[in-house]
């Protein structure tokens, strides 16, 4: 039981990161365009 909360914890973490590099390499395209 213990094991699949921390499991699952660690991918909520991931899913958040993979989020914030996706937004802040949208942002470095938007600004190395201008």
């Amino acid at each position: 039981m213990r094991e699949m909360k921390e499991g699952s914890v660690v991918q909520k973490k991931r899913r958040q990161w993979e989020k914030t590099e996706a937004i802040t390499s949208l942002i470095t395209q938007i600004e190395g365009n201008e």
